[in-house]
C-alpha cells in the first residue's frame, strides 16, 4: 500500500465514480452513444486493433528471445515468492478458469449472433469468423497484450520503485 500514489488513486476512483453516475442516470442516451462509438471504432479502426494485437505479440516474442528475458522483477537478487507450479495454479484458478469455462463457449456464440459482418444463413462462415475473433481475444494475442502491460507495471513498481 505504500507503493500506491494516493493522489492518483483518489483521482482515478473519483473519475470512475463520476462517469458511472453520469452513465447510470442517463442510461438510454449512454447506450446510444456507446453503440455509435463502438460502430465507428469497428468500422474505421478495426484494422488498428488487429495491428496493435500483432505488435504486442511481436514485442512479447522479442522480449522472450533477447537479452531482456534475463531481467529479474524485483531486482537482481530477488527471489520468487511462489514456485512455477503455484504461479500457474493461481493463474488458472483466478482469471483463466472463468474465461475457459464460461467465455470459451459464450463468446463465440455471442459473436455469431451479433457481430457485424455476419452473413445471414451462412453458418459455416459466421462460425469461422466468431471462432477467429474469440481466438484473437483468448489466444496468444490476448496473452501478449496482458503480459506486456503487466510487465510494464511490474518493472516500474518492483525494479524502479515508482509509485503505482
Amino acid at each position: 500500500m505504500q507503493n500506491i500514489s494516493k493522489s492518483r488513486f483518489l483521482f482515478a476512483v473519483s473519475l470512475i465514480l463520476f462517469i458511472t453516475a453520469i452513465v447510470s442516470t442517463n442510461s438510454d442516451v449512454s447506450e446510444a452513444l456507446f453503440l455509435q462509438i463502438q460502430s465507428f471504432l469497428s468500422d474505421y479502426f478495426g484494422w488498428l486493433i488487429i495491428v496493435l494485437a500483432n505488435g504486442f505479440l511481436i514485442f512479447t516474442i522479442y522480449l522472450l528471445f533477447t537479452k531482456h528475458k534475463n531481467i529479474r522483477l524485483g531486482g537482481p537478487n530477488a527471489t520468487p515468492s511462489y514456485t512455477y507450479v503455484n504461479w500457474i495454479a493461481m493463474l488458472f484458478s483466478a482469471g483463466l478458469g472463468i474465461g475457459l469455462l464460461f467465455y470459451g463457449v459464450a463468446e463465440p456464440i455471442m459473436h455469431m449472433s451479433s457481430f457485424p459482418g455476419m452473413i445471414d444463413g451462412d453458418n459455416a462462415h459466421n462460425a469461422s469468423k466468431a471462432i477467429n475473433l474469440a481466438n484473437l481475444h483468448w489466444g496468444l494475442h490476448g496473452w501478449a497484450v496482458y503480459s506486456s502491460l503487466g510487465l510494464c507495471f511490474a518493472f516500474a513498481s518492483y525494479n524502479k520503485k515508482t509509485a503505482f
